[in-house]
């Protein structure tokens, strides 16, 4: 899951096909001159970032237990502290769940909203897990609701980190997804040289 950086821009100025010491004279936002290394890793963080979000969930392959104790708000709902490097949710479940969720609702929308209101005729709603992330990308925390057991604890969860590790050294990036982040890089510094 881990790269070097130095191996990951080699990765991408192969795929733009160019020499990394080569200047280029054309830059956007205000860029004097650069080198396609340093464009490259200016870019790779954000890009990488995007490219994670936006895969489908069966097509990550690696990820990371999400630590941490849980916090009940009230019986059959309870919080999970987030780590600051938080990306996207993989997966959660609860000991008493019998299924996993892998996509968290947005707590601002009508389908976290309808499960707190008590005229909405569905049977058995509030009874179905859900997971919500409040805070998002960079910390936060994943709320849950429907764990009905008052011991419950946490069977599984896992989540996708941030790209950028904090040594500045290594880029985190699941395995399915590297050439998709070479390409998607390659391809962001190809249109700002253009």
């Amino acid at each position: 899951m881990e790269i070097r950086i130095e191996e990951f821009i080699l990765k991408v100025l192969k795929n733009i096909d160019e020499n990394g010491e080569i200047q280029i004279d054309r830059m956007e936002a205000g860029y004097e001159t650069a080198s396609v290394s340093d464009l490259i890793s200016e870019v790779m963080g954000d890009v990488a970032a995007e490219v994670i979000r936006s895969a489908e969930w069966k097509e990550i392959d690696e990820w990371e237990e999400l630590p941490g104790e849980v916090d009940w708000i009230e019986p059959g709902r309870g919080e999970v502290a987030l780590p600051s490097d938080f990306l996207r949710l993989m997966v959660f479940r609860m000991s008493d769940w019998r299924r996993s969720v892998t996509t968290a609702v947005n707590p601002d929308s009508e389908v976290y909203a309808l499960r707190f209101n008590s005229s909405f005729g569905r049977r058995n709603i509030r009874k179905a897990p859900m997971v919500a992330i409040w805070g998002g990308a960079g910390g936060g925390r994943l709320e849950f609701i429907g764990s009905i057991d008052p011991g419950a604890f946490i069977a599984r969860a896992g989540y996708v980190p941030q790209p950028l590790a904090d040594d500045g050294e290594v880029l985190r990036i699941p395995r399915s997804l590297l050439q998709r982040v070479v390409e998607a890089v390659a391809t962001k510094v190809k249109s700002i040289i253009d």
